[in-house]
């Protein structure tokens, strides 16, 4: 397909001749046509469950000398979280857009590396240990479906609930965190409050999430439960709001309810990478020295830097930015207070289980540290 191009564009180019502007706009439809052929040949999405390996061992170790679990085990890794360890105080492994394995394409068109912040589906990232899932929905059709921004995700809020409940019926002893936010500002906040209602309407749903939101519990209470975020307004009868005061690419800001608060990180718009990563490692810092068992540390990993003609590009910065905490997060030893929700773009099994080795397991020798400032 290159090939082709490439044979095209010499013959165009001899037959424009000397005009400069004509050559011009020969320039551009290349670049367009080369970065669409780019994303068809060399990315593949990847939609398929993870399959364990028969070979891989019951247990390994980490660098740093921890037993960690392997991918069989992380469906369950707080299995061994002793039963009253606040949620607040531990470190949980997290995606951006979790639902976003599509770039947006319109036609033969497409935005490579401007959609697509994952390269697991939903199923597979439970299953290596994320516990916080970012799932951003739009109106269509009468349905809530998964967008990011204006790429479709072809799938629904329905298609993410019915994964969650399988998951946590086949894993009693997880928990997972289920963010929420309403995508589109546009879309009718009652519209999308009646349609959330009637998926949860279902009772396997319902059942399924906590709804005690005075303050925020110990594992043993939200076990087997959906731990609802909610970044809409309204919805009254389950989870913890964070509709009011979230701001918008924030190195650091507080959102403040009677009984909880979130402490978040999320400064997306990326200039230089080492920016994003010295955020991320204070905000961990912020986590690990924290004594508020009623404040929720979210940490996102996650950015893009503004490419040619102010287009997204997310793999500029994960690509440099995952590497860089992941060695850093293997090397620190584990806070008494836990690193908080680390929600990342692409994770993968070795991230996931280098976030979760940082928590304090039944059995193992508790070795506290603080956290320092940077």
């Amino acid at each position: 397909m290159k090939k082709t191009v490439q044979n095209l564009a010499g013959r165009c180019w001899n037959l424009i001749g000397q005009s400069k502007g004509m050559k011009s706009l020969m320039i551009i439809a290349l670049s367009i046509s080369m970065v669409s052929c780019s994303n068809d040949e060399v990315e593949s999405v990847n939609t398929s469950v993870e399959k364990p390996k028969e070979e891989v061992p019951a247990e390994e170790k980490s660098n740093t000398g921890k037993k960690f679990t392997n991918y069989y085990s992380l469906k369950k890794w707080m299995e061994r979280i002793p039963n009253y360890t606040d949620i607040t105080k531990m470190t949980i492994p997290g995606t951006h857009n979790s639902g976003a394995l599509f770039d947006y394409k319109a036609g033969p068109i497409g935005l490579q590396n401007a959609g697509k912040t994952q390269n697991y589906n939903i199923t597979a990232q439970l299953n290596m240990g994320v516990r916080f899932l970012d799932i951003r929905c739009k109106i269509v059709k009468n349905k809530l479906v998964i967008y990011h921004g204006i790429a479709d995700q072809k799938q629904t809020l329905y298609d993410v609930l019915t994964v969650v409940e399988k998951f946590l019926s086949e894993n009693p002893s997880e928990f997972i965190f289920l963010s929420i936010k309403k995508e589109d500002d546009k879309d009718s906040l009652a519209e999308f409050q009646r349609l959330l209602r009637s998926y949860f309407s279902n009772n396997k749903f319902w059942d399924r999430v906590y709804k005690n939101n005075n303050g925020f519990p110990y594992l043993k209470d939200v076990r087997g439960k959906i731990v609802l975020i909610k970044r809409f307004g309204g919805f009254d009868e389950a989870g913890y709001s964070a509709a009011y005061g979230w701001m918008d690419d924030s190195e650091n800001f507080i959102i403040r309810n009677n009984n909880y608060s979130f402490n978040v990180q999320d400064a997306y718009i990326v200039t230089y990478t080492d920016d994003k990563v010295n955020n991320s490692k204070k905000q961990m810092a912020r986590a690990g020295n924290s004594t508020n068992k009623n404040e929720l540390f979210l940490n996102f990993y996650s950015g893009y830097k503004k490419m040619f003609g102010r287009i997204p590009n997310v793999r500029s910065v994960s690509t440099y930015v995952n590497p860089k905490l992941n060695s850093y997060v293997a090397k620190t030893k584990s806070p008494q207070s836990g690193f908080g929700v680390c929600i990342l773009d692409f994770i993968d099994e070795s991230l996931s289980k280098t976030i979760v080795n940082k928590n304090i397991f039944q059995g193992d020798p508790v070795d506290f540290v603080e956290c320092d400032e940077f």
